[in-house]
């Protein structure tokens, strides 16, 4: 074990947008926040919430999304 080379940890960020994401991008609540009011209008994120299988970059963007509105969220940004 101390003579492997470091190695970093990954989150599951597919499983993650496979069984939580969608739903989450689908919502109505979403819509309603001036953040993604403001990122709709600077990049195409029509991906979100879709069927259709997400690439690792569009995966990253949709985690990255997530953690800024749950933050958002929890201090009551609006």
């Amino acid at each position: 074990l101390t003579k492997k080379p470091k190695h970093g940890f990954s989150f599951p960020i597919k499983d993650w947008y496979e069984i939580q994401g969608k739903k989450y991008f689908k919502s109505k609540e979403i819509n309603q926040i001036q953040f993604m009011n403001y990122l709709q209008q600077k990049e195409d994120l029509s991906f979100l919430g879709s069927k259709q299988n997400l690439n690792n970059n569009q995966l990253r963007t949709a985690w990255s999304i997530f953690v800024i509105l749950q933050w958002l969220n929890k201090y009551e940004i609006t």
